[in-house]
C-alpha cells in the first residue's frame, strides 16, 4: 500500500462517490484543502484525507474517507496510512497542533493510536511540537 498526493482532477469524483455512498455532505471542489493524500492498494484508491490549514499555525485533519467497496481491513490500513502521512506532512510544515472532529466512536479509538487525545469538548488533538498527546 502506498500514498499519492491528492489531485482534484484524478480523485475528486471518487471522493464524492464515497461520500455519497455514506450519505455525507458533498463538498464543492473549492472547499477541498490544498494538501491531501490518497492511499492506494495496487491501482485501487482506498482512502483519502486532508490537512486544513488554520490561523495560528494550527491544522485540522479533515475529510478522512474510505472507499466503501473495499474490504474493511484494507480500509482500516489505508486510513492509518493516510493519517500517518498527514501527521508527517503537518510536522514538516511546522504545524504546532493538529486537531480533528469526529462523531464516530471507532474513529475516536483509532485516533489514540496516532497520538491524539480526547479533549473535554470531544475534539481530538495532537501537539506536533513534541509529538506526544493533546495540547
Amino acid at each position: 500500500m502506498y500514498t499519492k498526493p491528492y489531485d482534484m482532477s484524478i480523485h475528486y469524483l471518487s471522493m464524492l462517490g464515497w461520500l455519497s455512498a455514506r450519505d455525507c455532505y458533498l463538498p464543492h471542489h473549492s472547499e477541498i484543502p490544498k494538501i491531501g493524500f490518497v492511499a492506494y492498494e495496487g491501482k485501487d484508491m482506498v482512502a483519502m484525507g486532508f490537512i486544513r490549514r488554520v490561523e495560528g499555525n494550527y491544522g485540522q485533519l479533515d475529510g478522512l474517507v474510505s472507499n466503501p467497496d473495499m474490504p474493511p481491513k484494507l480500509r482500516s490500513q489505508a486510513i492509518d496510512l493516510v493519517t500517518q502521512k498527514i501527521i508527517e506532512k503537518a510536522k514538516s510544515l511546522k504545524i504546532k497542533t493538529l486537531v480533528a472532529f469526529t462523531k464516530d466512536k471507532n474513529t475516536l479509538v483509532r485516533s489514540f493510536s496516532h497520538g491524539f487525545g480526547q479533549l473535554p469538548d470531544t475534539m481530538i488533538g495532537i501537539d506536533l511540537r513534541q509529538g506526544t498527546g493533546a495540547s
